[in-house]
């Protein structure tokens, strides 16, 4: 099997603010950047047979260059995208634009990986029929085998919480503070991994609500830094606003680490169990209060309820996303059986991947 990954652009500037590199595509041919000029010759290289995968429907130009050249040689196209629930008149200017797009161009596309809870519903209403549509996510890779537990970010004892992302105001982050307030009673500590343009507002909440003792601001870390404390970690907690998918998530779950994040994270599609976290509902105090004291009643996070986490997360390892992609391929174009999302699956099922209950990749 040959794959070509053609991006507009390496990882982006705000990316790489908060420490990402470029990702590691294996054997793969990356072509970066892809400029007009080299369209014809890629997708040609691909063969006949390819099929061609785009980033979202008429979201990024060159992208969407490439895009019209495979719908004039007529090949097989699928697209991969999030849905775009953020609620507002934004959200019913970003629907109508998405109608007016797909009108354009989606009766050509033969399938949609949708990434993110709501993801199907979005997706039918900008006009693709349910059988178009695949409920799909992001599979970061495994944490390696160099990648080592880092908990030295915490400056208190107790329970160790942590956010990963941008300091902006979508990913509530003042909620978060703002819930910790009433549970100083309680033994955590929070470290925040990240900047933005929030940041200066966050700090003097944190110092008015008393919590300058339990909350380190860590600044924007390297991404091998970020996973050593993530590994580091008791819950991961992303109180978002909104989210399209929210990445650290699966990431989390993949070291063993359980979640708390809000119903408007498109990520929550693989908290199917309450061994991975709790779903708490978007902008509630109330709610997500209720959700950090049921973790830090718990207790740090001893190893059996580690691996548990780690055994659940299989459904979304590397290998259990290749496998379903070729499933969906299968269906498509092959008539194959129409495949269930991994993280929907019993972990038996999911283990035919060649994932482990400890989240090791078979041969």
């Amino acid at each position: 099997m040959k794959a070509i990954v053609a991006a507009e652009e390496r990882v982006a500037e705000w990316r790489q603010e908060l420490g990402w590199g470029d990702p590691d595509y294996g054997c793969a041919r990356v072509i970066a950047p892809l400029t007009v000029d080299m369209i014809a010759a890629v997708t040609g290289e691909a063969g006949p047979d390819a099929v061609h995968i785009f980033s979202g429907l008429a979201v990024y130009r060159m992208v969407h260059q490439a895009f019209r050249h495979c719908v004039g040689r007529k090949v097989r196209i699928g697209i991969m995208a999030e849905q775009n629930f953020t609620g507002g008149l934004v959200e019913s200017l970003r629907l109508m634009s998405a109608r007016l797009k797909y009108l354009q161009h989606g009766r050509r596309v033969d399938f949609l990986l949708g990434i993110g809870s709501g993801a199907a519903r979005w997706f039918g209403n900008v006009g693709f029929e349910t059988r178009r549509i695949y409920e799909f996510s992001y599979f970061p890779p495994l944490p390696t085998t160099a990648e080592r537990a880092d908990a030295t970010l915490w400056r208190a004892p107790g329970v160790r919480l942590l956010f990963i992302g941008r300091l902006a105001r979508q990913k509530r982050v003042d909620l978060m503070l703002s819930a910790l307030s009433g549970l100083r009673g309680l033994d955590w500590s929070l470290a925040i991994i990240g900047s933005g343009s929030e940041q200066s507002r966050l700090l003097q909440m944190t110092r008015e609500c008393g919590l300058a003792d339990r909350v380190h601001f860590c600044g924007a870390l390297p991404n091998s830094q970020a996973m050593a404390a993530l590994q580091g970690a008791d819950v991961l907690v992303l109180p978002s606003r909104y989210d399209g998918y929210g990445a650290v998530i699966s990431e989390a779950l993949l070291r063993g680490v359980p979640v708390i994040c809000s119903d408007r994270c498109g990520a929550q599609q693989v908290v199917t169990t309450p061994t991975a976290g709790s779903i708490f509902r978007s902008g509630s105090l109330e709610s997500l209060r209720e959700a950090l004291v049921s973790w830090i009643d718990r207790g740090p996070l001893d190893d059996a309820r580690r691996q548990a986490v780690t055994a659940f997360a299989a459904r979304i390892a590397p290998d259990a996303g290749a496998c379903y992609f070729l499933e969906i391929i299968r269906h498509v174009y092959e008539g194959g059986p129409r495949p269930l999302p991994p993280w929907q699956r019993s972990f038996d099922t999911c283990n035919a991947f060649g994932v482990d209950a400890a989240g090791t990749v078979g041969p």
